[in-house]
């Protein structure tokens, strides 16, 4: 999954100038090493010290953070990029992750989110990894559509800049239905567990490859967050509208989404030269 994703993402990140980057969900710092070896002042914030540690040997001079995506431990507008690598398909809610990634990253700026592709809408399967001891584990995972990713992000403020969706590049399984990128057996299957649908693929590898073949694999998202006035409103109240000095309006009136725009027209009719109505002498008569 690792070698179609990669080159997806480091592409989306090589178009963003140095600055001040976050990997949200770091892990071991795959993709904070690549920011750093860019220029870029590395920040990584993952929920697992063993991971945590693992970064700080590769990346010494990172700020490195033990926290959930829901809480980042960073100031309102603090970072130029964002980048979420296959991470939010562990994720029940991504809207509070994404409030986040607004919160932290300034106007403008660039979010890039890779994940796992769901097939037909929200489903839930294990994916299968390895623990720290070499034990074959079974993790949640969240698939999701893409509608769920946009509708998300647009409530928080993001535009969409790309989405690019890898295709898998030969058979998902083996004649034997173990996964081209297994590095091992599958864990034992436990009833009371998760959903296991690893423990299918020997009996019909076939029928695993046909139901993946031509499908995604993975989705990667570039979105930047909009400015201010960008944003649109949602409702027509305007109580619900930004008012006030920090505005530059008087307090009580609302700031309309093209309020820059009128002002510049207001002061151009104002200044352009009028034609004035010449009235003939004879009306006056």
């Amino acid at each position: 999954m690792i070698e179609i994703e990669e080159p997806v993402v480091r592409g989306f990140l090589d178009r963003v100038e140095p600055g001040v980057a976050l990997d949200a969900a770091c892990g071991t710092g795959r993709h904070a090493a690549h920011l750093a070896a860019r220029g870029h002042r590395v920040i990584g914030v993952d929920a697992s010290p063993a991971m945590l540690n693992i970064a700080r040997e590769k990346l010494p001079e990172a700020e490195l953070h033990e926290a959930p995506l829901e809480h980042l431990p960073l100031p309102d507008a603090h970072v130029d990029l964002i980048v979420c690598a296959l991470a939010l398909c562990h994720v029940p809610d991504m809207a509070p992750v994404f409030a986040e990634f607004a919160r932290v990253l300034k106007p403008g700026g660039r979010l890039v989110v890779s994940d796992v592709r769901g097939h037909g809408g929200v489903y839930e399967e294990p994916i299968v990894r390895r623990a720290f001891d070499g034990r074959a584990i079974y993790l949640r995972n969240i698939g999701r559509s893409a509608a769920d990713y946009l509708t998300i992000a647009i409530a928080c403020g993001f535009e969409v800049l790309d989405c690019v969706e890898p295709r898998l590049p030969g058979a998902f399984v083996d004649g034997e239905g173990v996964p081209h990128n297994a590095t091992g057996p599958a864990p034992e299957f436990d009833p009371g567990g998760l959903i296991d649908r690893w423990s299918l693929h020997p009996f019909a590898p076939e029928a695993a490859n046909a139901a993946f073949e031509g499908g995604p694999v993975l989705i990667a998202w570039e979105f930047r967050k909009r400015w201010p006035a960008q944003t649109p409103f949602r409702t027509r109240s305007s109580a619900a509208r930004p008012t006030g000095p920090q505005w530059g309006l008087p307090p009580g009136r609302p700031r309309s989404p093209f309020w820059p725009m009128s002002i510049r027209k207001r002061l151009f009719m104002a200044a352009r030269p009028r034609a004035r109505r010449i009235v003939p002498s004879s009306a006056w008569a």
